[in-house]
């Protein structure tokens, strides 16, 4: 990992833990929450899928993420979405989903957000509580 890319993703992740602070009073969001790993080139796991458990056909890009978690098992991510599409989309909890480290997959809490044509936000879902851990977070194009 470059220098360059190292100190982004500590800033990112240390902006996010400064914001959490303010977020969780408004939202009731759970505190203590900590950063488990940001994730820029996602790694590849191969873990079986018999049911064919997948997210929604849309047109987001995961473009980078942050793993958050707590010592009660709540899971959150903080990720970078981009609408590939050059139309207006809404983002959907079905769109994109969580492989945790026992192979299950999961969408997280539902949710929506407006995306103009090619735009990208970043934002926080929540995964629930789970004893394991979150791997991987995706889409399907």
């Amino acid at each position: 990992m470059s220098n360059k890319h190292f100190i982004v993703t500590a800033l990112f992740g240390l902006n996010f833990l400064l914001a959490n602070t303010a977020i969780a009073e408004d939202k009731k969001l759970p505190m203590g929450l900590t950063v488990e790993r940001s994730v820029a080139n996602p790694q590849q796991f191969n873990f079986a899928n018999d049911d064919n458990i997948q997210p929604d056909k849309s047109d987001f890009q995961v473009i980078n993420y942050v793993l958050l978690s707590n010592e009660e098992g709540d899971r959150w991510v903080t990720v970078t979405l981009k609408n590939t599409a050059t139309g207006n989309r809404i983002f959907g909890h079905e769109d994109i989903m969580a492989l945790f480290a026992d192979g299950r997959r999961e969408s997280p809490s539902k949710q929506s957000l407006r995306f103009e044509g090619k735009e990208s936000q970043t934002f926080a879902i929540h995964f629930g509580k789970s004893q394991f851990p979150i791997l991987e977070l995706y889409t399907r194009n």
